[in-house]
């Protein structure tokens, strides 16, 4: 059952969904013996995969928020010597702050490749239904100003509701529109990553790569992490000006 479930919870509960209107009294009542005796075994055989894969979720998910809080430090000078500006001026902390970023949209994109947004939903709503022990990554640790319930099944469901691909592909996918920004991350500084993505070098490999033919090669990191945090900012990505800047300095040769 996936996110349907959430419209109509008795439903699916008292296993009324499974039933016809022309069957016979005792064969409903079979029928809804029947159910609970395969959601019974349902719940022995895959418990601890339902908890797997939601501990998968509750991981991303307080990622996320991390990142928001962290965020929100930054943007009200809460480290006193560091903002987003002086951090990217930074050598090390340029870096965290793309990592950061990449990596969480890395994340958000692998599942979305490899678990099909019906199966997200079935093992959200399944975990929701049968498995009652709550584990401490299901307790949302959230930003300051933010005020979120202990469960985060909600931020949970928006987060990983399936999107318009269901299939999975060798190649890599066109992300779907505005995927990866359902959960937004702070403006500021993704326009500030972006643009220091733009004008910096990040890992200063151009001692690697003196030659002016080898820029495409020394950036290729830079290009990667680019694709992915722009994913985050579509408006930004609607910009034709910078996109051509995009093209021309991290894919000038392809």
């Amino acid at each position: 059952i996936d996110f349907a479930y959430l419209g109509d919870p008795e439903k699916y509960d008292s296993h009324s969904h499974v039933l016809r209107d022309e069957e016979t009294e005792e064969e409903r009542r079979k029928k809804i013996t029947d159910q609970e005796h395969l959601e019974g075994a349902f719940i022995a055989e895959f418990e601890n995969n339902l908890n797997e894969f939601h501990q998968l979720f509750s991981d991303v998910l307080l990622y996320y928020l991390d990142i928001c809080i962290f965020a929100d430090k930054l943007e009200s000078c809460h480290y006193v010597q560091y903002n987003i500006g002086s951090l990217l001026q930074h050598g090390q902390g340029k870096q965290l702050l793309v990592e950061t970023i990449y990596l969480y949209g890395s994340a958000l994109i692998a599942i979305e490749m490899y678990i099909p947004g019906t199966i997200r939903e079935r093992l959200l709503i399944a975990h929701q239904r049968y498995c009652k022990n709550e584990t401490t990554a299901s307790k949302g640790v959230t930003p300051s100003n933010l005020q979120a319930p202990v469960n985060n099944f909600e931020q949970l469901c928006k987060l990983f509701q399936r999107t318009d691909r269901e299939c999975i592909q060798d190649e890599m996918p066109i992300i779907p529109t505005h995927f990866l920004d359902r959960m937004g991350i702070l403006p500021s500084l993704l326009e500030q990553v972006i643009h220091a993505l733009m004008t910096h070098d990040m890992y200063e490999d151009k001692v690697s790569f003196p030659s002016f033919k080898h820029r495409t090669a020394r950036l290729s990191k830079q290009a990667s992490n680019i694709f992915v945090i722009l994913q985050f900012h579509p408006k930004m990505m609607a910009q034709s000006d910078l996109m051509r800047q995009v093209v021309d300095r991290f894919f000038g040769d392809n």
